[in-house]
């Protein structure tokens, strides 16, 4: 009995230590888990963040720079802390298309500077009087540019992914978006073929009657 409370009273105490250590530790070190999700499903594009490693801004730095070329796109912006000191990116960076009926609609550009981990997101317009992407008027240079990047490769994407942000000690972290992609339109074959059905079809009930 003696023993086994000693035992009991080793645990209690170590149980007590580590709960005193979780909260005397800085914050980098306890860092907990940050995620970063972009959206463009409405009139603008929203970032939200969770994890207290990881901020946002609505109109990036980065971005607004691109006004002064005449270049016209929604962007917002997003920082991820490292999990711990020393702690450095070891997923790479990367940059991120999406491909809308041809147009690149949508950019994702995710890289490391200073020990953080950055995420920039950039969406085009509408064509005016429709909901068809206007298309985002830079090249896969000018986006490496934009980062302060020379030679990360682009690669094309759907309208929603995800990406897990790995580090050399701490995390993972998470990125990702969601495009406001309409979809495929349609050819004007199929279109043609489906007026066609829908005439037989009328022309078919009219018979009945």
């Amino acid at each position: 009995m003696v023993h086994s409370a000693l035992i009991r009273a080793k645990h209690g105490f170590l149980f007590t230590a580590s709960v005193a250590l979780t909260f005397l530790l800085p914050s980098s070190v306890r860092a907990d888990t940050a995620t970063v999700n972009f959206a463009d499903t409405t009139d603008a594009v929203g970032v939200a963040t969770t994890g207290s490693r990881a901020s946002s801004d609505i109109v990036s730095t980065a971005c607004a720079s691109l006004s002064t070329r005449g270049v016209s796109v929604e962007c917002a912006s997003a920082t991820i802390m490292a999990p711990g000191v020393g702690a450095t990116l070891t997923s790479g960076n990367h940059i991120y298309l999406v491909n809308e009926n041809g147009v690149i609609s949508d950019a994702l550009v995710v890289y490391s500077l200073l020990g953080q981990a950055h995420a920039i997101f950039l969406s085009d317009a509408a064509v005016a009087g429709t909901d068809l992407p206007a298309g985002i008027p830079l090249t896969c240079a000018d986006l490496n540019a934009l980062a302060g990047l020379t030679s990360v490769s682009c690669t094309t994407m759907g309208e929603a992914a995800s990406f897990t942000l790995t580090w050399s000690s701490g995390g993972p972290d998470t990125i990702s978006y969601q495009s406001d992609s309409v979809g495929v339109v349609p050819e004007p074959a199929s279109m043609v073929l489906l007026g066609t059905g829908l005439l037989a079809l009328v022309g078919s009930i009219k018979r009945r009657l």
